[in-house]
């Protein structure tokens, strides 16, 4: 059964606080005037209490404060990694453009062997109209191979000639001597 609030002249307040001070009026009356024992209410307002309660918070900052020094240590680490990746992107893109500049050159010189070799074909069909000489036959091919090796190797001996030339100490005597050798 619900007892009506008394009012503050026998005791009770009205509300919380009013049966908190009865509370503590009634465990004095009942274990005599100066009662060593612990209330329920005074445990939730002693040391006991604050200093479990300081001490969880205490603790649960410190827990805290160390996830946020980890997840800063873990973005610095992101951030080194980002730009670790952007640098080697960026080394990535240098070598393919690289890459594609040789390429390049390498289809250009290709496209101008085949031209020059066009125009040899073309001379050469020139001349043996102009001569009325037949096809040459695999065996004539061959020895027109061979002599253009020598051809190539001679004017590597001359170029070397030149080159030995330019830069000898000996005066040009030497560079002509050594350009013979080269040549036998």
């Amino acid at each position: 059964m619900h007892h009506p609030p008394r009012t503050k002249t026998n005791g009770w307040a009205e509300g919380r606080g009013g049966k908190v001070v009865q509370q503590m009026a009634d465990n004095k009356n009942a274990t005599g005037a100066g009662s060593k024992s612990l209330t329920p209410v005074a445990m939730a307002a002693g040391s006991k209490g604050k200093g479990r309660r300081k001490v969880s918070f205490a603790f649960d900052e410190f827990i805290l404060e160390l996830q946020l020094v980890g997840i800063i240590e873990k973005e610095q680490k992101m951030c080194e990694w980002e730009e670790q990746m952007r640098l080697k992107e960026a080394e990535y893109e240098r070598m393919k453009r690289e890459i594609a500049e040789r390429d390049r050159m390498i289809t250009e010189q290709a496209r101008m062997i085949a031209e020059q070799a066009r125009m040899i074909e073309e001379r050469d069909g020139w001349i043996r109209t102009a001569t009325g000489q037949p096809e040459l036959d695999h065996m004539e091919d061959e020895d027109e191979e061979e002599e253009q090796n020598e051809n190539v190797d001679e004017a590597g001996a001359n170029e070397a000639g030149y080159v030995a030339s330019r830069y000898e100490p000996f005066g040009a005597g030497w560079a002509r001597g050594f350009s013979n050798d080269v040549k036998n």
